[in-house]
């Protein structure tokens, strides 16, 4: 492609401060990139070509963070894996993270999966080559995975969130306070298991989490399930021996036998 002259700019098609100009015209290279002037003795090269981008730089942080704690790892090890392993294509453990990760970065809809399972910086947080590394999970796979979780699963994992905690101390504290509040994720859509909730207005799921009010940490969460009338799904929490309360009263009298233990526990907001 042949630029012509520009007399505003001294003949050639681009001109200012360090760039090598020229008075004749300039022939300038087409194909996957185009040559340009150099600039202080460097090439300059424009690519349309694009090659393999992302925008999701971020989930790579997110792989340090659990290259760190290795809380998936420990999640992943609470699941029953109950695949024909002839047919596995897809590791537990690179599904967990797969998911978390796609959260993370905002993507909270497995259908998202479809795109997301080739980008180069999810491929990379979940341990695979960006770009000849193998696809990740697709929609289905990823939705065949969540829906094969079982309760004993959902209560091993809380175990699991538990002992992370414990471990983050190297010494026992003088205290733990015990904060527990619940929190709504909203739905759209016929979501399996989700119900109204009349203090948010909408549909939602309300998950249970379990802080250490000191430090902000968290200790476990677990998924309630609004079944009952209000004064037995209040006491439940407390009373279960899978619920939040009695997992984390339990892990911390076990490895901190002798500190003190305070329990502050928000108004449940109750669905229907």
């Amino acid at each position: 492609m042949r630029v012509p002259r520009n007399n505003q700019n001294n003949g050639s098609p681009l001109s200012s401060s360090g760039i090598k100009t020229s008075s004749c015209e300039r022939d300038i290279s087409v194909g996957k990139s185009i040559n340009l002037a150099e600039i202080a003795h460097k090439r300059v090269e424009l690519d349309f070509e694009g090659g393999d981008l992302t925008s999701d730089a971020g989930a790579l942080f997110l792989r340090e963070v659990e290259r760190q704690t290795g809380i998936i790892k420990a999640v992943a090890e609470c699941i029953k894996d109950k695949r024909d392993q002839r047919y596995v294509k897809q590791e537990l453990e690179t599904l967990i993270k797969q998911r978390v990760i796609q959260i993370g970065c905002g993507y909270e809809d497995a259908n998202d999966c479809n795109m997301l399972r080739h980008d180069p910086s999810i491929k990379m947080a979940a341990d695979r080559e960006p770009i000849s590394g193998d696809a990740l999970a697709s929609q289905p796979t990823m939705s065949r995975f969540e829906n094969a979780i079982s309760r004993k699963d959902l209560v091993r994992i809380a175990y699991a969130l538990a002992n992370h905690f414990i471990a983050s101390y190297r010494e026992e504290p003088a205290i733990v306070v015990l904060d527990f509040d619940d929190t709504e994720d909203a739905v759209h859509g016929a979501q399996q298991l989700s119900l109204f909730n009349g203090y948010y207005g909408g549909y939602c799921y309300q998950p249970l989490h379990v802080y250490e009010g000191l430090s902000g940490k968290l200790i476990t969460t677990i998924l309630l399930p609004w079944q009952e009338d209000q004064l037995q799904r209040s006491g439940c929490h407390f009373e279960s021996s899978c619920s939040p309360a009695s997992i984390s009263m339990e892990r911390n009298h076990y490895f901190f036998p002798w500190r003190l233990s305070l329990l502050r526990s928000c108004n449940f907001k109750m669905a229907g």
